[in-house]
């Protein structure tokens, strides 16, 4: 997960956070979507290492269909109503910015008035 390892290489203290995964699973945690981004919030949820984190997803639409919707869902159900610091004592923001082509089928993952839709044919 690209997310994951620019994280790490801005602030490579916070490679501490797959030391357990990588012990329990060793290599084959980068194959588990699931496994990578638990990790990515809670890189994110420390505050002591990050003041905030800008993430920038740019062509959804590109996204390997599954992956496209693991992203989807996580997006939604870890950002859309919450973010991980609130649930911790962490002062870290998350601002999300992800751009798609106007596809149905991508606009259907994403909750109403998670998507503002930029005209730009005129």
């Amino acid at each position: 997960m690209a997310l994951l390892h620019q994280l790490i290489r801005l602030v490579p203290s916070l490679i501490t956070y797959t030391t357990p995964e990588y012990l329990s699973h060793g290599e084959a945690m980068v194959q588990s979507l699931d496994t990578l981004w638990k990790i990515f919030l809670a890189a994110l949820a420390d505050g002591k290492f990050l003041d905030g984190v800008y993430l920038v997803v740019d062509a959804l639409n590109e996204c390997e269909e599954l992956s496209r919707e693991l992203l989807s869902r996580y997006f939604e159900d870890d950002f859309a109503t919450k973010s991980p610091a609130k649930d911790s004592d962490s002062t870290t923001f998350l601002k999300a910015l992800v751009t798609s082509r106007p596809y149905p089928r991508i606009e259907r993952l994403l909750k109403p008035g998670f998507c503002i839709r930029l005209r730009t044919e005129n």
